[in-house]
């Protein structure tokens, strides 16, 4: 190490050099001005220059010391010096030996390796007792303590139902599962070398909610009249552990006691399979006025087809008061269009007074001035067949009717249409399309069949027929190639050919296949409707079809 030398020793040396000095050469006057500079020398040897020191000439052996100044510059002896006793000098302190900055230092004995630490932790899990069913009902708290003889336990790790994994700093700790279920609980354990103890699970069963009842089947706060007969049905639910047991022990046979009059409740006990139990009452009351409101209801019969229409003129609606011993009870209805009736009774009918959807509305009302909510029922009657129209003509133009004759080969289009004004047309079908042609191929009788249906069920069908003939050869008119002369006679303009146009089929058909009492519910009124129809079909040229007349066209 080495040796520092402070400013004071510096200073102390320099001071002495001075005072040798100046005693050797010049007396105390030169000690003062070396000393001044000197930071811990003393102002002494200034303040009496003039008194010389009393000691023994030869005891100042001054030459030794100014041999070792080489830069003193030698003065002139004064008497006053010569007569000045130089003081004792201080003596210099020698400065530590250094140190040999090559000499090495021992190094620090090296340690043994010890042995890594791959042995697991071990983990102890202890759970609270259960129910006597396996279930909690409160939160479950679970205590973690793990062991290491080795580098020592870092943390206890712990999850619920697979989620996030929570940390326990050290080797002790506590796990809370605080929300129902049915949990997977998993721990482990960690120690400082990394070291994971096996996963330890537990399934843990949490129900701390009470059953509940779900459904009364008579409604809260009731009011029932004096000796009613009522039963009371309930059924009681529970989401976790499931219920165990959901009864009442003041419902005798299941009947409520209205043998007196004032307010009541009936406990329902419910019992989870985890324990839990709650009671939830039922309350009503029962009273000798009368404040029920009578209780109707209301049905439709008559012939149908399906469950949506009727498809007779015997469709009828019945309205009924539930108790039929009630006095004093009147019906009321009203039918769209129609003023209200009101009957007296505990029951009525009527008959649905025309083709048509009716919602019907209906209420009764008892002696004491209760009235029950107006309702409604919906009745459809349609007992009308749907209408087909149908129509067949030349390519000219040139209306063919019902059971015409028409030459081989002619080319003749057809169409036809079906129309139900009530509940509508539910199928429409022909032997032959609109906008197809009729076969003229083969000679003899023909017929197309035509069919509908509307959505009530009414069913109608007609029959279109025409007779195929061998073309005739054009005969000579016998009049030895003069003129012909006026068909019609005097000033008479002849007929032009295919001017005349005979009236279109009519919905009556030449053979019907549906009886004729159906046949004729179609009515006069909807016969110049589809008079229309057919007539607009026949000018039209088939409007609707004709996209597909030129393809279907077959060679002459």
């Amino acid at each position: 190490m080495t040796t520092r030398t402070s400013s004071r020793r510096v200073a102390a040396g320099a001071a002495t050099g001075a005072i040798l000095l100046s005693l050797a050469y010049g007396g105390a006057a030169a000690v003062a001005d070396e000393i001044a500079p000197a930071v811990d020398a003393a102002p002494a040897a200034t303040e009496s220059p003039a008194q010389p020191a009393e000691a023994p000439a030869a005891e100042a052996p001054a030459a030794p010391a100014v041999e070792q100044a080489p830069d003193a510059a030698p003065a002139a002896a004064s008497p006053a010096e010569t007569l000045a006793e130089p003081s004792e000098p201080e003596q210099p302190t020698e400065p530590d030996e250094p140190t040999d900055p090559q000499e090495p230092t021992d190094p620090e004995e090296p340690t043994e390796p010890e042995d890594p630490d791959v042995i697991a932790p071990a983990l102890v899990v202890a759970m609270p007792a259960p129910a006597p069913r396996g279930w909690y009902t409160e939160p479950v708290s679970i205590e973690l303590v793990a062991g290491d003889a080795e580098s020592g336990v870092a943390s206890i790790m712990w999850q619920v139902d697979g989620g996030p994994a929570q940390t326990i700093p050290g080797d002790i700790g506590i796990a809370t599962i605080g929300f129902g279920g049915d949990h997977e609980f998993a721990a482990w354990a960690v120690d400082v070398a990394g070291n994971s103890s096996e996963v330890a699970t537990r399934t843990v069963m949490i129900d701390m909610a009470a059953p509940y009842v779900q459904s009364f089947s008579q409604p809260q706060d009731a009011v029932f009249q004096l000796g009613a007969d009522v039963t009371l049905e309930f059924e009681c639910s529970d989401d976790l552990s499931g219920v165990d047991m959901c009864i009442t022990g003041e419902l005798p046979n299941g009947k409520l006691d209205t043998s007196t009059v004032g307010d009541h409740t009936v406990d329902v006990i419910a019992v989870d399979v985890a324990g839990n139990q709650t009671v939830i009452p039922y309350r009503y009351s029962v009273t000798d006025a009368d404040t029920s409101a009578p209780a109707i209801t209301a049905t439709a019969s008559g012939t149908h087809v399906n469950d949506q229409w009727f498809t007779g003129t015997d469709a009828k609606v019945t309205l009924e008061v539930a108790d039929a011993t009630e006095e004093g009870v009147s019906i009321h209805y009203t039918i769209p269009g129609m003023p209200e009736v009101s009957v007296d009774g505990t029951s009525t009918e009527f008959l649905v007074p025309s083709d048509g959807a009716f919602d019907i509305a209906y209420y009764a009302e008892d002696a004491a001035g209760n009235r029950s909510e107006t309702q409604t029922i919906t009745v459809r009657r349609d007992t009308v067949v749907p209408t087909i129209a149908y129509a067949a003509h030349y390519t000219d133009g040139t209306p063919v009717e019902n059971g015409a004759v028409v030459p081989q080969n002619a080319e003749i289009e057809f169409g036809h249409e079906c129309v139900d004004s009530i509940s509508g047309v539910a199928d429409c079908t022909s032997e032959v399309q609109n906008g197809e042609f009729l076969d003229t191929k083969d000679l003899g009788g023909h017929s197309v069949l035509l069919m509908s249906t509307d959505a009530a069920g009414n069913e109608v069908s007609v029959i279109f027929d025409y007779t195929v003939e061998e073309p005739s050869e054009p005969t000579d008119p016998g009049n030895g190639g003069e003129e012909p002369t006026d068909p019609v006679g005097d000033g008479g303009a002849p007929a032009q050919p295919g001017t005349g146009q005979p009236a279109p089929a009519v919905v009556t058909p030449a053979r019907n296949t549906a009886d004729d009492d159906r046949l004729a519910s179609t009515g006069v009124s909807q016969v110049a409707g589809i008079a229309g129809l057919v007539a607009a079909l026949l000018a039209g040229g088939f409007g609707l079809t004709a996209l597909g007349v030129a393809r279907r066209r077959r060679a002459s």
